[in-house]
């Protein structure tokens, strides 16, 4: 079961604001963490967010259309037998089985497992992701939601042409 796998390398991350401790026993880990959430500072007090990732030797690069399931507060992310994630929602806790090569790929790493799990968590827990764009006028923000190519880039950008705050 791989119980017993050491887990030297330990940080502290903010993502959106949330804390997330992090333990692993790889570098790139570590590395690709801070790159994430680097610009983050501690925002909230709520429970931290615990993730596990463990890097091994064996395996590909985490490639393709991952799996997605789900069963109450339980929910996975598997490309492989090497490259997989659990987290459960309820304790706020997850951890990632991810070969070496996968880990060493910074933005695949980040993309498929670190910010995948932590901003699914953070989604069901304690944000709302919104798919939008932002514009302020006299004081007032307007919030332009809608789905991927609807123009809200668009008509911000034409917003701030036109003499709002973008």
């Amino acid at each position: 079961l791989l119980h017993e796998i050491e887990l030297p390398f330990r940080t502290t991350s903010y993502p959106l604001g949330f804390r997330l401790n992090l333990a692993t026993n790889s570098r790139h880990v570590i590395e690709a963490a801070a790159e994430a959430w680097d610009i983050y500072t501690p925002e909230f007090t709520h429970r931290p967010l615990d993730m596990r990732l463990i890097a091994q030797p064996e395996g590909e690069l985490a490639d393709g259309q991952p799996c997605f399931r789900g069963q109450g507060d339980l929910f996975s992310i598997v490309y492989d037998r090497h490259n997989f994630g659990v987290y459960h929602s309820d304790s706020m806790a997850g951890y990632c089985f991810v070969s070496e090569k996968t880990a060493a790929d910074h933005m695949r790493l980040r993309t498929h497992f670190l910010e995948a799990m932590a901003y699914a968590i953070l989604a069901q827990r304690l944000a709302v992701p919104m798919h939008a764009a932002a514009v302020l006028r006299g004081g007032y923000g307007f919030l332009l939601c809608g789905p991927s190519g609807a123009g809200k880039s668009t008509l911000a950008y034409a917003s701030a042409r036109a003499g709002w705050t973008f």
